[in-house]
């Protein structure tokens, strides 16, 4: 009879917990389309003056490696001729806010752009840091970081060449800085960038 009992509680406990969890999805998918709905009607800026990105070429390596590394600075080149702005988290829907649902493709477009140069520069680091050019590695490494990626491999690398030139110390800006930013692989970025810490 108790088991019936507890059974019969928890059935209605879950049922409750059903319920509640239906219209809490209810009410977040009303408010998603109500926000949308006001951001599509959200007046459009004018984005030509927005604090774009511009790529240090000056500042990189140019004694290329191999053909590899040549063909990836080459198509950084060309992205650098491109406006670039770092939109990492924010959604369709913020931009729409923010600056007008005429404007959405064309940031769309800026921020791919941004990622994929970003990409570039991961890749063009790795191959110095295979090189053990680790001064190299850092004038395309500190640049992205500055520009807050969320690229993972920026701030690992990092880590690895100030270790390699005993400059340890600023590992400690780049852990301040990866804890500012928001995406997937933060916590292990940082217990990567910590371990050069022992005790930390």
């Amino acid at each position: 009879m108790y088991a019936t009992i507890v059974i019969f509680i928890f059935v209605i406990v879950l049922a409750m917990r059903f319920s509640y969890l239906r219209k809490k999805e209810a009410e977040d998918m009303e408010s998603f389309f109500e926000r949308e709905r006001k951001a599509n009607l959200s007046p459009n800026r004018d984005i030509s003056n927005l604090s774009y990105i511009t790529i240090p070429l000056e500042k990189f390596p140019s004694d290329y490696i191999d053909d590899e590394e040549k063909a990836l600075a080459a198509e950084l080149n060309e992205l650098s001729k491109k406006p670039l702005l770092n939109l990492s988290g924010l959604t369709n829907t913020e931009l729409k806010e923010r600056y007008g649902v005429a404007n959405l493709t064309r940031l769309e477009t800026i921020g791919d752009d941004y990622d994929k140069s970003m990409m570039l520069i991961s890749s063009l680091a790795s191959k110095r840091l295979e090189n053990k050019d680790y001064r190299g590695a850092l004038s395309y490494l500190e640049f992205a970081a500055g520009t807050k990626t969320d690229v993972s491999s920026v701030y690992i690398m990092l880590g690895k060449c100030y270790s390699e030139l005993g400059e340890t110390e600023k590992i400690r800006d780049i852990i301040n800085i990866v804890k500012s930013l928001d995406f997937s692989l933060k916590d292990k970025v940082i217990e990567n960038l910590s371990s050069y810490f022992p005790g930390l």
